[in-house]
């Protein structure tokens, strides 16, 4: 398995995983590739894209944040999603940002994945999502700095 950066070549298989996989929005996957603020990495075996991942730059606030974690399913459980994020904070250490930032719902395992890898919980939004509180965005962080 490798990660490598993202090309426009990779934005229809992009795409697909997204709708495929339960995104509920289409994000704007060619503005994620393709802009000066935000990389896009995608994790491949010898045939295919099989996750992907991102980090957006904010420069009024010197800080990182990561966009978009995913692993196919059939590929869970292997350390993937790990290797995808531990790249990411790696990326991020060897950069000039004070901090790399996360939001993560609550109820998703991706949240022990960030604390895995040395993220903290900072804060939250109980009305993220819905109204309903049931599920709240967490917002984890890391000091780069």
């Amino acid at each position: 398995m490798k990660i490598r950066k993202a090309t426009l070549r990779d934005l229809s298989e992009i795409r697909r995983l997204g709708k495929k996989f339960g995104f509920e929005i289409d994000r704007d996957w060619k503005g994620l590739i393709s802009s000066k603020n935000s990389e896009m990495f995608v994790l491949t075996n010898d045939r295919s894209i099989i996750g992907f991942t991102g980090l957006i730059r904010y420069d009024w606030n010197n800080t990182l944040q990561i966009s978009n974690i995913f692993v196919e399913p059939q590929y869970r459980r292997r350390g993937l999603g790990f290797k995808l994020v531990d790249f990411l904070v790696e990326r991020s250490r060897r950069t000039t940002y004070r901090c790399l930032v996360a939001e993560a719902p609550s109820l998703n395992p991706v949240v022990d994945l960030y604390k895995k890898v040395g993220l903290r919980q900072c804060g939250y939004n109980d009305r993220y999502y819905s109204n309903s509180g049931e599920e709240i965005a967490l917002w984890m962080s890391l000091d780069l700095k």
